[in-house]
């Protein structure tokens, strides 16, 4: 389909070179302005696993139905070098988050696509309804680092979008340079972590006192050899958490042997 950024559609070479990706953002009053609308609200905390909370680690993903009983809002933190992408089906409400490192961009897209239709099928092409196959998209994190480093994965996931067969909307870009403050010469993140509520359909700066449940766990999956993305949550499987199976090494030192 086509990624289209308040209604204009984005060619594939803007999103593969870094520096255009950057003047994309920048010259795009609606995205600047959303982003400071975000940067302006008050960061809301998180005590505790509260009720219908989900927090999200490194490369999970969660795709949640609007009406699910048990997880009502969505949130990820500790975006300086990755990024939190939401994604909302118009059509019925349908939510996913994702937490981003630069690892395998079309493999997020695609299984978020696929978990969506999987608990909302489209109808046969000849009656499906355009609606059906857009969706609305928001992006957080990153900060204005010398190397481009957070224009490249904004790029990387813009253009995984753009490949898919939905139409994507991008309505925030707070990353990069817009998610900025400069302090000693020195750039630092100003939003860090989201929180998105999944039936009203609101993005907030957040930040987490508790990332569980098995935070532990869910983490040494992150130092395993598995890159791709792990779904631990949809609305197929209410009030499960899912930890899929993955191969674990510990890095030997030069000279040492570890043995488990």
């Amino acid at each position: 389909m086509v990624l289209l950024i308040r209604g204009k559609p984005v060619s594939s070479e803007i999103l593969s070179n870094p520096e255009q990706v950057y003047m994309l953002i920048s010259s795009n009053m609606a995205l600047v302005t959303a982003a400071n609308q975000l940067k302006s609200m008050a960061v809301k905390r998180f005590t505790g696993q509260q009720d219908g909370l989900l927090y999200l680690h490194q490369r999970e993903m969660a795709v949640v139905s609007s009406c699910d009983p048990c997880v009502r809002t969505l949130g990820s933190d500790g975006a300086t070098s990755c990024l939190v992408l939401v994604l909302r089906r118009i059509s019925n409400g349908d939510t996913c988050m994702l937490k981003y490192d630069g690892c395998g961009a079309g493999a997020f897209i695609k299984t978020c696509i696929e978990r969506m239709l999987r608990q909302s099928p489209l109808q046969p092409l000849s009656r499906q309804s355009r609606l059906g196959l857009q969706l609305d998209a928001h992006l957080v994190g990153g900060f204005q680092d010398p190397a481009l480093e957070t224009m490249r994965l904004t790029g990387d996931l813009l253009l995984a979008m753009q490949s898919s067969p939905f139409e994507f909307h991008l309505r925030t870009a707070c990353v990069a340079h817009v998610n900025s403050r400069v302090i000693d010469d020195t750039a630092y993140p100003i939003i860090q972590g989201v929180a998105f509520c999944v039936r009203r359909a609101r993005l907030t700066p957040a930040e987490f006192e508790d990332r569980g449940p098995w935070a532990a766990l869910r983490g040494a999956r992150f130092l395993s050899s598995q890159s791709g993305p792990a779904c631990v949550y949809d609305s197929g499987l209410p009030q499960r958490l899912v930890i899929e199976p993955f191969s674990y090494r510990q890095p030997q030192a030069a000279g040492c042997r570890w043995t488990f």
